[in-house]
């Protein structure tokens, strides 16, 4: 996805992140067919939908800075796009994914647009210069698997996992809610002060 999105935008011709989404999908698919039967990708496509799809219509109803709603949004498209797949092979979604990947996916993406060029150019240079190009890529991936193991180390079991599923969505749903309400509220002041 990331590499049609760089020729589409180098070809002048930028497309919807879905429909880049989509012909990814489609031509990973033609080269290799069995992928359809991959859990790790059913959780690939299911996160870069929620990612692309659910996140740009979360963020406008989130509250706070810009830098916040956007991982927050990021965050639950994510989970959101997870939800199928993890509730139909794991039997649950864990219930730290929330705050584990509100610490890890803004180095994941840090990683991945750094490391990929870095690891290109790594690949020509001698071993001391590779290592030292690609060190925020090595420490940025240790992080993630850090807060990973960390999350999974973490995670309640059974009643107190739905206790922290229930506190989470009852504090979501009170940052929608307040987001929906005070624009209502603003537009209601100037509609007076207009008049």
């Amino acid at each position: 996805m990331a590499a049609l999105t760089a020729v589409g935008f180098a070809l002048g011709r930028e497309r919807s992140p879905v429909r880049l989404l989509f012909v990814a999908i489609a031509i990973l698919v033609v080269v290799d067919p069995l992928l359809v039967w991959s859990v790790g990708f059913w959780l690939s496509v299911g996160a870069s939908f929620g990612v692309v799809a659910i996140a740009p219509a979360l963020q406008p109803r989130l509250r706070g800075p810009v830098w916040w709603t956007s991982a927050l949004a990021v965050t639950l498209g994510a989970q959101l796009g997870v939800l199928v797949p993890s509730w139909l092979v794991f039997g649950r979604m864990p219930a730290l994914g929330i705050p584990a990947n509100l610490l890890a996916v803004p180095v994941a993406g840090f990683v991945m647009l750094y490391g990929l060029p870095a690891a290109l150019v790594a690949s020509l240079l001698p071993q001391p210069l590779a290592v030292l190009l690609m060190a925020p890529a090595t420490l940025g991936t240790r992080w993630v698997a850090l807060v990973a193991r960390t999350a999974a180390a973490m995670e309640p079991p059974g009643t107190a996992a739905v206790v922290v599923w229930v506190a989470q969505v009852a504090l979501l749903a009170a940052l929608v809610v307040r987001a929906r309400t005070r624009p209502t509220a603003e537009s209601e002041r100037r509609d007076t002060t207009r008049a």
